[in-house]
């Protein structure tokens, strides 16, 4: 059943049901529907047609749904952007797609009066869908084409995986824009005929408030959301016992901060792998092994390989390829390939599988720093400094020098740590080639709105 189905559906036999939520309305799965089909002639009136790519740039969370089905009903490319974006990169992506904005319209996001009948809404699933930006945190941004038929093969995957139903109420800390909360919460939530209650923006109180009174069961939230939430002060204790998946995506859960969630509010985190250009892979539903990143979801084929594309036995570190009918199928206006004769994609993460098919990612390819021919794994480096007491944060990257050599080198935030501790430290920890020769001590880490380390900033400051 696709996402028109699924919506189609409840809009006859549970038109009453809430389909999104927001503190200001409510739309429920018979109104969404009519106002997808009132929304598909009015895209027509306002000049978007099959193939059109269109800009959608919105702070309401209700609206971006709306906007996102009503426009690939008439079978546009949705680029969905942050709401801060600049208007440098609005003509940028404008120049490279020469996309229409679709605030330059006007759409229905209310219903005055309810329609007499509702018709199927048909389109074809392959010939619309996302064109979703990459972060750029560790090079330049490019534009991933997933198709509705994907994004909907994505939904399946975490309505299997997660055993979702109709039952479920959805709230998600992380925007939809991001492929993360669109893929983790949007289109499973939808298509499973679960409410979604959306927030405008992650006001920590406020999300706590609303998991308590809307006995939320699905919270969908990245690693400083978790952090932030631990950390709030309330004059109340909110309670989360309705929660039965926390999900955290975009970033790895720090077992600090895994313990502190339980502690705090009785619930163990789960955690999520994925990348714009493949959705969810990934997820650790159980509690052990912790230091994993869990088993393969529902209809994910997953392999390791070395360096010659051979792959590796059970216990042996490669490259992790990854396939399933949900991720990408390139990138826009791409010539090159993107993936191997398997059908295969490259995460450029280095990983390992243990005997129960649990994985662990133990590095990144891109990122192996390489020290007079030696490779230095920049992951296991700034997991000792952070052993260090009085270290608050570290990133490790590789510089290459005017004459072409690369070392290594770390940013370091921290009180009372000085370079000689470090490397007084570390001398017993790593071989002499992994400890960086250059240390930079900062106030903070470049992160991007999810929590990811920006790299990218570090490397070019």
């Amino acid at each position: 059943m696709n996402i028109f189905e699924s919506i189609y559906k409840y809009a006859l036999c549970e038109p009453n049901k809430v389909a999104i939520w927001s503190r200001n309305s409510s739309i429920t799965y018979r109104q969404l529907y009519q106002l997808l089909i009132l929304n598909k002639i009015q895209a027509k009136k306002n000049g978007f047609h099959k193939g059109d790519a269109v800009i959608v740039k919105t702070n309401s969370q209700l609206r971006f749904i709306i906007s996102i089905l009503s426009l690939m009903s008439c079978e546009c490319w949705v680029i969905p952007v942050a709401y801060d974006i600049t208007d440098q990169e609005i003509n940028k992506l404008v120049d490279k797609t020469h996309a229409k904005n679709y605030m330059d319209a006007q759409f229905y996001y209310e219903l005055e009066d309810a329609l007499d009948s509702i018709s199927i809404i048909e389109c074809d699933h392959s010939e619309t869908g996302i064109f979703h930006m990459t972060s750029g945190s560790t090079g330049e941004a490019k534009l991933c084409i997933r198709t509705l038929d994907g994004l909907e093969c994505e939904g399946l995957s975490y309505i299997e995986t997660f055993s979702i139903t109709d039952k479920d109420r959805y709230l998600s800390g992380s925007p939809l824009y991001h492929s993360y909360a669109l893929g983790a919460a949007c289109f499973p939530a939808i298509m499973a005929g679960a409410t979604i209650y959306t927030i405008d923006s992650f006001v920590p109180r406020q999300v706590l408030k609303i998991v308590e009174e809307k006995e939320i069961t699905n919270l969908i939230i990245v690693p400083v959301m978790a952090k932030t939430l631990c950390e709030c002060y309330t004059t109340q204790e909110y309670s989360m016992q309705s929660v039965r998946v926390a999900l955290v995506g975009a970033g790895a859960i720090g077992e600090e901060l895994f313990e502190s969630f339980y502690e705090r509010f009785g619930i163990h985190l789960m955690s999520n792998y994925g990348s714009t250009e493949t959705g969810g892979l990934i997820s650790r539903i159980d509690i052990t092994p912790f230091s994993s990143i869990g088993k393969v979801m529902k209809g994910v084929k997953v392999k390791i390989c070395n360096e010659l594309g051979e792959r590796v036995s059970e216990g042996e570190e490669g490259e992790l390829f990854v396939k399933s009918d949900g991720m990408m199928i390139n990138y826009y206006k791409n010539s090159t390939e993107v993936f191997d004769k398997e059908g295969f994609f490259p995460m450029g993460d280095i990983a390992i599988a243990d005997q129960e098919q649990n994985y662990y990612i133990i590095g990144r390819k891109k990122l192996l720093i390489n020290v007079g021919g030696k490779k230095v794994n920049p992951l296991e480096v700034e997991k000792a400094i952070m052993e260090i007491p009085g270290i608050k944060e570290c990133v490790v990257v590789g510089v290459t020098l005017s004459e072409g050599k690369e070392i290594v080198k770390a940013f370091i935030v921290a009180d009372q740590v000085g370079q000689i501790d470090i490397v007084g430290f570390l001398e017993g920890k790593l071989t002499k080639h992994k400890i960086p020769s250059r240390y930079e001590f900062i106030d903070k880490i470049p992160k991007d709105k999810v929590g990811k380390v920006n790299r990218k900033a570090l490397m070019e400051g």
